[in-house]
């Protein structure tokens, strides 16, 4: 099972840590400040876990400069110099965006994964090119779900003359409204698969990128 709410999981994969996290982590320290400077630095920048990969450096420089901004707001708080020592040593190196970083995501049995992804395609917002939340946390249910099967599908290819044998409780599917050529194959599997089993049911999510190709998904629905 994936680890969520400690600096490190946030850290590894690139989360954005607010003032608000830190202080909901602060309040575990009983106004121990140092001692939280402390964990914190354990837990991310000095991290050995993270040594070794490329974290995003654009994303390391914005939460010490908002780490560093907290702190100097605590009342009779003193920062630890190896705060500034970090932002002193991203102020003395020109940073440009590197070609890859990695997100690093940590499993409760002391294991992790990496993901290896192209800043540069990120950069551009493109759709499938990062880790998704919802998609950590479908991870986490089906780890703690050892019943449950999963088979791939390719709704292209999918037909009642090929398969009609298969049943399921529910169809699941996010993101998948996003080509309108493959809409039309995407609505009759859907299609198929509720017909074989009348109790089961499909749960469709979906990011409005383009209202034409949206319209049409639920016209073709409709037919």
């Amino acid at each position: 099972m994936f680890i969520h709410n400690i600096p490190a999981a946030f850290y590894g994969r690139g989360l954005k840590i607010t003032s608000d996290i830190l202080e909901k982590w602060y309040l575990e320290f009983d106004n121990n400040i140092q001692e939280f400077q402390k964990y914190l630095l354990e837990q991310t920048f000095e991290n050995p876990l993270f040594a070794s990969w490329s974290l995003r450096v654009r994303y390391r420089e914005i939460l010490l400069k908002t780490i560093i901004t907290w702190l100097e707001k605590q009342q009779n708080c003193e920062v630890n110099s190896r705060w500034y020592e970090l932002i002193a040593d991203f102020a003395s190196h020109e940073l440009c965006e590197q070609e890859w970083c990695h997100t690093i995501f940590i499993l409760d049995n002391n294991q992790f994964v990496i993901h290896r992804q192209s800043t540069a395609l990120l950069s551009h917002g493109l759709t499938g090119l990062s880790s998704w939340p919802a998609s950590i946390c479908l991870g986490d249910y089906l780890m703690n779900n050892k019943q449950i099967t999963i088979q791939e599908l390719d709704w292209n290819h999918y037909s009642t003359e090929t398969i009609n044998s298969d049943t399921y409780d529910m169809v699941l599917a996010a993101d998948v409204v996003y080509d309108p050529s493959v809409i039309e194959n995407l609505v009759k599997t859907i299609r198929i698969l509720l017909q074989n089993n009348k109790a089961s049911c499909a749960y469709i999510a979906n990011a409005i990128r383009n209202e034409s190709t949206y319209e049409q998904f639920r016209a073709t629905l409709r037919k």
